[in-house]
């Protein structure tokens, strides 16, 4: 926890505080007091803290044990767990974040039908929030959510908003905090990656950051069309190191099924080792999260030969559905 305090018993207590081990010599805080806890105040993100509580009494004195623990890494913003799918209770997802239905601009925060969520594509927990957005009869698109914070409390320095985007999308992200704007620093291309991908955002050069009323996130571009899922908006005392994650190189592949065929028997290998796949049994086409897929049930499966067979045993099952056991995977 961010906010404790210190509980203890005693005639007259020395209590002492500091950010490591060594406070037996160098203690940063000592206070003498003759109450039975000590609150030390707000204290910072990602930090260690020691305390030592010697007990006196008259003319002796006994020296305790050193403790100490670790504050949280970050505080959410938002996580978006909390939302429901009843959409007269106030507690859906667009009753907090507005939308172009409450903003006039071209967003549509929700899917249409329940469960007004994803419950899919999500970095973590449960949930994450779908951004449609349509720039052909607006200027841009925005999800407003309201907020009441000091942002420089807890030794905060950095926002991180997580972001998904989906093939074909358009425009370029940007964020508002109150009415300072902040316009997404990385590739431009990063809104149509299917892959969930961290943007740091440095609130030291930002102003009114200790009175934080609204969070905006939008996108802008004449035309630009598509839908971004947001997740996991988290406030950090630093930078937080992030592993971004990038396309491999295609060089020296075993093979590469894109299962993007769409019918007949054979799962093409895009790779240069031509391990063209047969399929068995009847494997059915669908759609999938990026293109096409296969979708197999109980005794279906992809004959790659014996070769491929040697270089590669790797399934990435999407979902297990009904009785049968049916499997989708997609690459």
């Amino acid at each position: 926890m961010v906010h404790t305090a210190l509980e203890f018993d005693g005639v007259d207590d020395h209590v002492e505080v500091a950010h490591d081990e060594t406070l037996a010599v160098n203690g940063e805080v000592t206070i003498a007091v003759s109450a039975t806890s000590y609150a030390p105040g707000p204290l910072h993100l990602d930090t260690t803290y020691c305390w030592r509580i010697n007990a006196v009494q008259e003319t002796e004195s006994w020296e305790g044990a050193v403790r100490s623990f670790r504050t949280q890494d970050y505080l959410v913003v938002e996580d978006f767990e909390s939302y429901i799918d009843d959409g007269d209770s106030g507690q859906a997802i667009f009753d907090t974040w507005f939308d172009g239905w409450i903003n006039g601009t071209g967003s549509t925060v929700g899917h249409l039908q329940s469960p007004f969520a994803e419950r899919t594509i999500v970095r973590s927990g449960r949930q994450s929030m779908p951004l449609f957005y349509d720039n052909t009869t607006a200027a841009v698109s925005e999800a407003d959510f309201g907020l009441s914070r000091d942002w420089t409390a807890n030794g905060v320095r950095s926002l991180s908003v997580y972001f998904c985007g989906a093939a074909g999308n358009t425009g370029r992200l940007y964020v508002k905090i109150n009415d300072a704007k902040v316009a997404y620093d990385g590739d431009a291309t990063d809104i149509a990656r299917l892959t969930w991908q961290p943007w740091n955002i440095d609130l030291s050069g930002i102003g009114g950051v200790n009175n934080v009323r609204s969070l905006t996130i939008g996108i802008e571009g004449a035309g630009a069309t598509g839908i971004v899922y947001i997740d996991d908006i988290r406030r950090y005392p630093h930078d937080p190191e992030f592993i971004v994650p990038a396309e491999p190189d295609t060089a020296n592949l075993v093979g590469h099924w894109k299962l993007d065929d769409g019918s007949g028997t054979v799962a093409v290998d895009s790779s240069d080792k031509g391990h063209n796949g047969t399929l068995t049994g009847g494997s059915t086409w669908v759609t999938g999260a990026v293109g096409g897929a296969l979708q197999f049930a109980a005794g279906r499966y992809v004959d790659c030969g014996a070769a491929a067979e040697e270089a590669l045993r790797w399934q990435r099952p999407i979902r297990i559905d009904g009785p049968t056991g049916e499997m989708v995977q997609s690459p």
